[in-house]
């Protein structure tokens, strides 16, 4: 005990540092961000008590509110500072490779490689990334590895408590990334028709159902009172009358899906892009996963271990690819990755290929720290390239120092277009105001990759106006501007 106490606090340790690694310079603060603080603003001041969460991919649908509540917590505590808020998100999402260094214990009883499979879960670029944006989809990832946990002890013990804990996690988890709960159902399923796992009794279907009810009670409510709003959705969604329909087309679900699977592979396990070094990488793991299935007393486990990374196919025929859907395919990867590197090693004639595969993983994990380093690579700000706290503080602070005690109006050119929400938000936060939309002092905020055409056009719509000077940000520029009203 005294030993797993030790290693949990060193994997926390490790995985915490490099996390919050130049969070400083790098925290990502857009729309949804700005969206999200406003929300937890309203919780937290008890201006706005809401009953939805942040939207889902389908129009009228919404994820639970509870993340909502939960940030309202940092944001309340610091006075509305994102920093903070991203900072206790950091602290809950490093408890991820701890978790699964448990959950490798519970499936090896090898402290050695269950502290392996932690290292390479900290490391991780895919769970990197989840941990550094700051959003709901990201806290999904720690409570999944932790129903896994408990699915794990189901298998093992076929004991019902287990299973209405994977249950009741299942559903804390869909919280913060509502298909979850489809791809939780897809692996019980599963692997109750291989007679791996049992039905559930009643008296664990009442823990879970209990749990499905007051997490979805908020969205009931407002379900009721906005005139069926999402259950309209969910409707034209499935009957495809939607702007975004569903569409039964299972070629083109699967190409989608296994495009999706293998980025995510690639970046939680091998995120280098040379073919050949890729090639070679997952012939190693897949001979390393075949000699570790001749060992008939684990291949339970490892039909566990793959459904849990086939996962995804849960939500496949719905035909989105959006690569946060798929954020829990991760964990599985890693568990598998292990097991190979295990057998491999454990075997003297197979032992070059363990050497091998550990020197590959190295490469990777080198690149993978150039990429946090210059903050590129994350999946998350590939529409608002450069867009990051220090330089938006700094944009802001130029703004207000240049106006004086001048009233000014804030207009801000972004990506996506038009969705000012984050500036707004930190506008407010740093000097506890709103900016004067009357005023003829015009401080324009432009985001890199905004299109000259659009900038020009956006321009025009304010009216005439002179340009007194233009100051850069790194990717960030500002323009001042007196109108000629």
């Amino acid at each position: 005990m005294y030993t797993q106490i030790i290693t949990i606090t060193f994997l926390f340790a490790i995985s915490l540092s490099v996390n919050l690694y130049r969070l400083d310079d790098h925290l990502f603060f857009s729309h949804e961000q700005g969206r999200d603080a406003t929300a937890a603003r309203g919780i937290y001041t008890l201006t706005d008590l809401t009953l939805i969460g942040p939207k889902t991919e389908i129009p009228g649908l919404f994820t639970p509110p509870w993340y909502y509540y939960l940030l309202a917590i940092p944001y309340g505590l610091s006075r509305g500072s994102p920093h903070f808020a991203s900072f206790v998100q950091i602290i809950l999402m490093s408890a991820t490779a701890p978790i699964i260094y448990l959950l490798f214990h519970k499936l090896s009883v090898s402290n050695h490689w269950a502290f392996v499979a932690g290292i390479f879960t900290a490391f991780s670029f895919e769970f990197i990334s989840y941990t550094r944006w700051l959003t709901n989809v990201s806290l999904a990832i720690p409570i999944s590895a932790l129903a896994f946990y408990f699915l794990i002890s189901h298998c093992q013990t076929k004991s019902q408590k287990y299973l209405a804990l994977y249950g009741i996690l299942a559903v804390a988890a869909s919280i913060f990334q509502v298909v979850l709960i489809f791809q939780f159902v897809f692996i019980w399923l599963v692997l109750t028709v291989l007679k791996i796992t049992k039905l559930p009794q009643a008296r664990a279907l009442v823990f879970i159902a209990v749990a499905a009810v007051l997490v979805a009670a908020p969205l009931i409510l407002f379900d009721f009172r906005n005139q069926h709003i999402s259950a309209n959705a969910a409707i034209d969604f499935l009957n495809g009358s939607s702007d975004y329909p569903f569409r039964f087309n299972p070629t083109n679900a699967l190409s989608l899906y296994l495009q999706e699977f293998t980025t995510i592979a690639k970046r939680t396990l091998f995120n280098y892009h040379n073919p050949i070094l890729l090639l070679t990488f997952a012939a190693l793991l897949t001979f390393g996963l075949a000699q570790f299935a001749k060992t008939a007393k684990v291949r339970n486990l490892l039909v566990i271990t793959a459904t849990m990374t086939l996962m995804g196919l849960g939500i496949a025929l719905f035909n989105i690819g959006l690569t946060q859907l798929y954020l829990a395919t991760g964990i599985g990867l890693i568990l598998l990755f292990t097991m190979a590197m295990q057998a491999l090693w454990t075997n003297p004639k197979t032992r070059i290929a363990a050497v091998i595969l550990s020197i590959l993983w190295l490469v990777s994990l080198t690149k993978n720290l150039q990429l946090l380093d210059q903050n590129r690579g994350m999946f998350f700000v590939t529409i608002a390239e450069g867009l990051n706290y220090k330089d938006q503080k700094a944009a802001l602070n130029f703004i207000r120092n240049d106006a004086a005690q001048q009233e000014y109006r804030l207009e801000a050119f972004t990506i996506p277009y038009l969705k000012p929400q984050g500036w707004e938000y930190l506008h407010q936060y740093f000097f506890g105001e709103g900016d004067n939309k009357t005023a003829k002092l015009v401080y324009i905020i432009i985001e890199k990759n905004v299109e000259q055409f659009w900038r020009q056009k956006w321009t025009e719509e304010l009216g005439p106006t002179d340009l007194i000077l233009s100051a850069k940000f790194n990717d960030i520029t500002v323009e001042k501007r007196i109108l000629k009203l």
